[in-house]
């Protein structure tokens, strides 16, 4: 039996690091004083074949004075399925549970450039993205 979404890989579209106050303080005005925020899109094409889930993470890490902005986009092919919200539970569920072991790699490796410390993203239960 073939899967109903297929992981086809993912793309970095942003990733910032700073120690720096400028600009980037604007992206984390709505996180307030939360160590880690974390949001999730998807989408689906017309035809119903491909989605895209893009998940972004800000941390902020206040012992290091660090600010890492990222944002990754996975890509999957939908097979077999025309009901759009069975395949948005598809996406945000299992769709994240796929790329978010790549967001909290990205973010393990590039914060122990800087640092004998690494930063290491909590696990998360996924069921809770496909609660609308």
């Amino acid at each position: 039996m073939e899967p109903v979404i297929k992981f086809r890989g993912y793309s970095i579209e942003k990733l910032v690091f700073t120690k720096e106050e400028m600009d980037f303080d604007e992206e984390f005005e709505d996180q307030e004083d939360k160590d880690l925020s974390l949001s999730l899109n998807y989408g689906v094409t017309e035809d119903f074949k491909e989605g895209k889930v893009e998940l972004t993470v800000r941390i902020k890490n206040t012992e290091n004075d660090i600010k890492i902005s990222l944002k990754v986009v996975g890509d999957f092919e939908i097979n077999n399925l025309d009901d759009i919200e069975k395949i948005h539970q598809f996406l945000s569920i299992n769709g994240t549970a796929i790329l978010y072991p790549y967001v909290r790699s990205i973010i393990s490796m590039v914060s122990s450039l800087d640092s004998p410390d690494a930063i290491l993203l909590p696990t998360i239960n996924t069921s809770n993205f496909g609660q609308h």
